[in-house]
């Protein structure tokens, strides 16, 4: 018996998987033709089929078909015939899953989070960085997997609620559904942790996906968004025109050198530009033998404000004191990669470092804003607004607009795996729903003989769907959540980008709503089959 049923779910897993390697390949290039990639860009020449990483993943997807009847081959060699084939009342089952429930065992998770967040302070000073990542990891997948012991004592809490709600509306829907989920609780418990899974895994990247939006949008708002970008002209430059032409569209302009790429980027700026505006808001002023670091360029050297940077060349050695760590200084808008746009030191003119290199093209770039601080999108700065001497490159409010457009474009895989997961999971519920309902042909053939209508019995059924959407939704906020948060603190540990959790209730009352309507809409088909099944076909031959 125990050889059958595996042979069945071999079948059942090869099946699936040829099925799903022929549509993988079609929709993998239709995919790529749209943009939809890891990348988010468009492919470059023509793409390629990874036979051998197919293979791997085919055998993957039916040993996982295989491990699925796991515990119906262990019950089939506990087996006690005489037991089954005795009669019994449902009732008595019924109870008896009930108590099988009982006890504090879901105090565990409860008391295993509580526990770790005693001991966190002392393993962060205790362990490296990277082990105490790793064991956190670790320690929040066993968390996140007792957890799902809430299932039994959430789906009691959920039926009781149900019943109390329902009754004086549906009185009989209400008993029978309550009754038949308490009974069947074991085979419930397995689809809600399907849901669970699911769920979580959406909220969690949503979480993740969140910081790293949030990261370009605050890096954006400082950057970008104030700022129009100038290049220099051939004109010469008349100082007392220029300060007119200033003075005439209300901006301060701060002149650049070039940015000298590699490991260590560096920029000059005209320090009389920038210092007026750093003296009226209490910074600190840059001057020469200082120098402020970008926030990307700080995490890649470990670096913060109160170091000491020390400058090599021809043999003497040159000390700048970083005053600030910040993006809104000396940045210019360029193509490239974000990491390396983000990274750059600014260093003000009057450097004997930088007398005979980088001050000469000190008035090639230049970066105009408005005095009072606002970057209106109806009064931008034309192209010649400070033409003859400059001519404007970039708006920051359109290239913040296009970086986030890009990150979007970025995320679109994964939105699509996600939308194919959501999917799985609502076949998981159908399918649960399903069996029971091909289970239970006399039950409902009974039902519909002594007068329950169909639509009684649709409600009953999708009640079932609702409960069993309502818990997961319940556990995947707690799992997904903690998953994401541990996940971002790991980005901005190993990133060079700031990232930083922050919980929205909006999203996760949005997702709990998308997985109760997934289980919702997962059982409409259970419900058409129940309601077209043959009362008497049923009676006759069970």
């Amino acid at each position: 018996m125990a050889a059958s049923l595996l042979t069945e779910a071999a079948i059942l897993g090869a099946v699936g998987t040829a099925i799903g390697l022929i549509a993988a390949i079609p929709a993998g290039r239709a995919l790529l033709r749209m943009g939809i990639s890891t990348t988010g860009q468009m492919p470059v020449g023509t793409a390629f089929v990874p036979w051998g990483e197919l293979a791997a993943m085919s055998l993957v997807s039916i040993a996982v078909a295989i491990l699925g009847v796991a515990s119906p081959v262990r019950a089939i060699f506990k087996m006690e015939i005489a037991r089954i084939l005795q009669p019994r009342f449902l009732s008595e089952e019924a109870r008896s899953a009930i108590s099988r429930s009982s006890g504090f065992v879901w105090l565990l998770p409860a008391a295993l989070g509580a526990a770790y967040v005693l001991v966190r302070p002392f393993l962060i000073s205790w362990m490296s960085v990277v082990h105490f990542f790793l064991f956190e990891a670790a320690f929040v997948t066993v968390i996140a997997a007792a957890t799902l012991w809430w299932v039994t004592p959430l789906l009691k809490g959920a039926i009781g609620l149900f019943e109390k709600l329902m009754l004086p509306l549906m009185p009989l829907e209400a008993l029978l559904t309550g009754r038949r989920m308490r009974l069947a609780s074991q085979q419930v418990t397995f689809a809600i942790t399907a849901v669970v899974l699911v769920f979580g895994m959406l909220t969690a990247l949503h979480d993740i996906t969140r910081a790293l939006k949030d990261e370009i949008i605050l890096w954006s708002r400082a950057t970008l968004a104030p700022n129009t970008f100038f290049e220099r002209t051939s004109r010469p430059f008349d100082a007392a025109d220029f300060e007119r032409l200033k003075r005439k569209h209300g901006v301060g302009f701060v002149r650049m050198s070039e940015k000298i790429p590699g490991a260590f980027p560096m920029r000059i700026v005209m320090r009389e530009d920038v210092n007026i505006d750093r003296l009226n808001q209490g910074r600190p002023l840059l001057r020469p033998g200082t120098v402020i670091l970008s926030r990307t360029l700080a995490a890649r050297y470990d670096a913060s404000a109160g170091d000491i940077l020390v400058i090599r060349s021809a043999g003497h050695d040159y000390r700048f004191d970083i005053i600030e760590v910040a993006d809104d200084t000396g940045f210019f808008a360029e193509d490239g990669r974000y990491v390396d746009l983000k990274s750059y030191a600014v260093f003000s003119d009057g450097n004997r470092l930088f007398a005979d290199n980088l001050e000469r093209t000190l008035w090639l770039y230049g970066t105009a804003s408005y005095r009072d601080g606002k970057f209106w999108l109806w009064r931008p700065l034309k192209h010649d607004a400070l033409y003859p001497y400059y001519l404007r490159t970039h708006h920051g409010l359109v290239r913040g607009y296009y970086r986030t457009r890009e990150i979007d474009r970025d995320f679109l895989i994964f939105d699509f795996i996600l939308a194919m997961t959501i999917l799985l999971a609502a076949i998981g519920v159908a399918n649960t729903l399903l069996i029971q309902v091909h289970a239970r042909g006399r039950e409902f053939s009974v039902l519909r003989t002594v007068g329950m209508g169909r639509w009684q019995v649709t409600k009953m059924l999708l009640a079932e769907g609702a409960i069993i959407g309502l818990v997961g939704a319940l556990l995947a906020a707690v799992v997904g959540n903690a998953l994401g948060a541990v996940s971002v603190s790991f980005l901005d540990h190993f990133t060079l980008f700031d990232y930083s959790f922050r919980l929205s209730w909006t999203a996760t009352g949005l997702f709990s709503l998308a997985c109760i309507g997934t289980c919702l809409i997962a059982a409409i088909y259970p419900a058409f089959v129940a309601i077209r099944m043959s009362s008497a076909e049923s009676l006759h031959y069970e």
